[in-house]
């Protein structure tokens, strides 16, 4: 009887915390869109030998668009501008990640640390999914490109923007890897296995 409960209320528990996070709260949205530019010109603005990299502010957005994305290729010289969204690309991730986190059934010390393991983790990961966003828009064929990767190379960065940056794995489903190296360690196994009288060292199920 344990595990249904406990499942059960795992997931009620998710559900109150990613709804709350989801919630158009005044300020949030613009206060994440704000930090997540910040750290796009921060680490990207001159990443790129010979290009410029922007990230702009579009007040009132449509579709929740709410990034300018300057480049220039300095090269040649040709710049362009293309539009995104920070819910997207950051907030998105970082909410269902969180939530799985805060939602796991151990102390709020272990949860205190898995949110400190959590934290630099999605700056990476969603860091990574922006640069993936970039090498695809400097890798089309035009004067915007900065490189010329060959097909195989092209194919493998085509796979990994649609993974991470078009589909709803990118927001929905490799957060969840985030969650298990955060929630997952070896001693919260043990752990959560006495609450459920399961022992995960030896993936038998413990006597009652």
């Amino acid at each position: 009887m344990r595990r249904p409960k406990l499942a059960t209320e795992f997931l009620l528990r998710f559900l109150v915390v990613f709804v709350t996070v989801l919630i158009p709260w005044h300020g949030l949205y613009g206060a994440f869109g704000g930090y997540f530019r910040a750290c796009g010109n921060t680490f990207f603005g001159s990443l790129f030998d010979d290009a410029v990299v922007e990230f702009n502010e579009i007040e009132n957005g449509v579709d929740g668009r709410d990034i300018e994305l300057w480049l220039e290729n300095t090269r040649t010289p040709f710049a362009a501008d293309t539009q995104g969204s920070s819910r997207w690309l950051g907030y998105l991730p970082t909410a269902f990640s969180l939530s799985l986190i805060l939602a796991t059934p151990l102390p709020w010390r272990r949860l205190g640390l898995a949110l400190l393991i959590w934290l630099p983790l999605i700056h990476i990961y969603v860091g990574f999914r922006t640069l993936v966003l970039l090498w695809t828009v400097f890798s089309v064929e035009g004067p915007l490109a900065l490189f010329s990767p060959s097909p195989a190379v092209s194919r493998v960065l085509e796979f990994l923007n649609w993974m991470l940056v078009v589909s709803f794995a990118g927001s929905f489903v490799l957060p969840v890897f985030i969650w298990f190296a955060c929630c997952f360690r070896r001693s919260n196994l043990t752990l959560l296995g006495k609450r459920i009288g399961v022992d995960f060292n030896s993936a038998v199920p413990a006597e009652a």
